[in-house]
């Protein structure tokens, strides 16, 4: 039995088989890039290839039974990289099915390198999301929102790229909890602005109305009961508190000690400064977990390129609300408001050379797609 391999892989080689085979297949592969093969090896034979083009192409095709064509790729590859061997180049091309579907193999290439590249942009967003514990809050923060944007960047390039066209918003699908891992931040800020609202300070919630129970990581709950209890007009203290959070089933073991460290933590520094850092450190575990779900998709052979684009942005889209808030927090004024993400794609949005150009011109009946239904099946999974 035949071992089995890596589909991309095969796919790289398959594609360089048929270029060696026949060397016109790179007019129709023009909008691939030699960094999109994942092998170095298979990196440096793809730009011989489209390096040597010009000069041996013609001679190539006008000999298609001499070695010509593959030993002048195989010299310029050489010096690009070590370890390649005539014998390789040989198994490269028994390892092409079809040569005239080198279009297909190299939408395969392709795909896998747009994911790796996701993967790369989402894993760096993560990192500096945890420097937190090494360089601090803000400075942690002001990187991840840098590697943020790159990410959302990126991903708009590849769906350029890809032929993607923005799709209207929607929710991305719900994934196990189990692949998260949400980032450990402390929690002190939390329960001292919940100290500094139970001890008579609650009036100044309004100063902090940008505030969301879903920035808190543990002590959400007793925002939520301590803002109802001002809302009403009531006072907010270690009774009502208690009271507010039984009323609403709250009361589980967890915010019985959270409750506790309320009434015996220090009421210290102002509300707003208190918020402030309650917000960091929400907007920078959204983060987080933001780019922790591009992640999870960009390993996902599941999702092809334009399925990763769209829940990639609605996955970016959770920052867009605890962003904007602490922006509001800074400045005092409400975000200016702008051109939607949507109407921002659209203009940049261009067709997909690896579609526009996968297909040679129709110049004689053999190049005409084939109406065989498995053969259009095939070309709509390759999409």
């Amino acid at each position: 039995m035949t071992p089995w391999v890596d589909p991309l892989l095969r796919a790289e080689q398959a594609l360089l088989g048929a270029v060696l085979l026949s060397p016109s297949q790179l007019d129709r592969l023009s909008w691939l890039h030699p960094d999109d093969f994942h092998s170095p090896h298979h990196t440096a034979l793809f730009a011989a290839a489209q390096a040597m083009a010009p000069a041996k192409a013609t001679e190539a095709q006008a000999e298609p039974v001499t070695l010509a064509w593959p030993q002048a790729i195989l010299g310029e590859a050489q010096r690009r990289v070590r370890g390649l061997s005539a014998p390789y180049l040989h198994d490269l091309i028994a390892s092409c099915p079809y040569v005239d579907h080198a279009p297909v193999y190299g939408r395969m290439v392709l795909e896998g390198s747009l994911h790796r590249s996701v993967l790369r942009h989402a894993t760096a967003t993560r990192q500096a999301a945890r420097e937190v514990h090494r360089s601090g809050l803000d400075t942690a923060l002001s990187t991840a929102l840098r590697r943020v944007d790159a990410l959302a960047e990126h991903l708009d390039a590849v769906g350029r790229r890809w032929g993607a066209p923005p799709r209207a918003r929607g929710h991305a699908p719900a994934l196990d909890d189990a692949v998260h891992s949400p980032l450990n931040l402390p929690v002190e800020h939390e329960r001292d602005l919940l100290a500094a609202l139970e001890r008579g300070r609650a009036s100044g919630l309004e100063a902090i109305s940008w505030l969301e129970p879903g920035d808190f990581a543990a002590y959400g709950d007793l925002f939520t009961c301590a803002r109802a209890l001002a809302h009403r007009g009531e006072p907010v203290d270690t009774l009502t508190l208690t009271w507010e959070v039984r009323r609403r089933d709250l009361l589980s073991p967890e915010n019985r000690r959270r409750l506790d460290a309320v009434s015996r933590g220090p009421a210290a520094g102002s509300l707003d400064w208190l918020g402030e850092r309650v917000l960091a450190s929400g907007l920078l575990r959204a983060i987080d977990l933001a780019a922790d779900r591009v992640q999870n998709m960009a390993g996902d052979i599941r999702y092809s390129p334009a399925r990763l684009v769209h829940h990639g942005r609605l996955a970016l889209e959770t920052i867009s609300s605890p962003r904007n808030r602490r922006e509001q927090a800074r400045t005092g004024m409400p975000p200016a408001v702008g051109r939607t993400r949507e109407e921002q794609i659209r203009e940049a949005a261009q067709p997909g050379l690896a579609r526009a150009r996968s297909r040679p011109a129709a110049t004689s009946a053999a190049a005409k797609p084939s109406s065989h239904p498995s053969a259009r099946s095939k070309e709509g999974h390759a999409r």
